[in-house]
């Protein structure tokens, strides 16, 4: 049996970099989520997929003022044992807004994940 997360993985980088600059509602998509990296009234110039020398980030976005950021690329059909490990967590709740008792959840499922990859991420004991 292979890996296929590699695969599945490129895959949507490949997608990401080809699709994400022919649409503007992507753009403003993007920009609204993430204002401090599209400033107002910039476009994407240009994609490139990093791959292998990208380090951390998968693809390099410039804008058309020159500003240019690195994104990662997550691909799964579930949350993934290695995105809920890694999440900050304080930083998640405080960017979109959550609740105190919700951060709690968070940390007690989170907890919970890393103790058995195997379950669920969030579960009803959590709340």
């Amino acid at each position: 049996m292979t890996n296929q997360n590699a695969a599945q993985g490129t895959y949507y980088e490949n997608l990401f970099s080809r699709e994400i600059a022919k649409d503007p509602q992507n753009i403003k998509k993007i920009a609204e989520a993430f204002p401090e990296l599209v400033p107002e009234n910039q476009e994407i110039e240009f994609v490139i997929r990093e791959g292998q020398y990208g380090k951390k980030s998968d693809v390099f976005i410039h804008t058309t003022e020159g500003h240019n950021f690195k994104a990662s690329i997550k691909s799964f059909k579930g949350i993934g044992f290695n995105q809920v490990t890694r999440m900050k967590i304080e930083a998640f709740v405080y960017r979109f807004g959550f609740s105190d008792d919700f951060k709690q959840v968070l940390e007690k499922s989170t907890i919970r994940k890393a103790r058995n990859s195997k379950i669920n991420w969030i579960s009803r004991e959590d709340t």
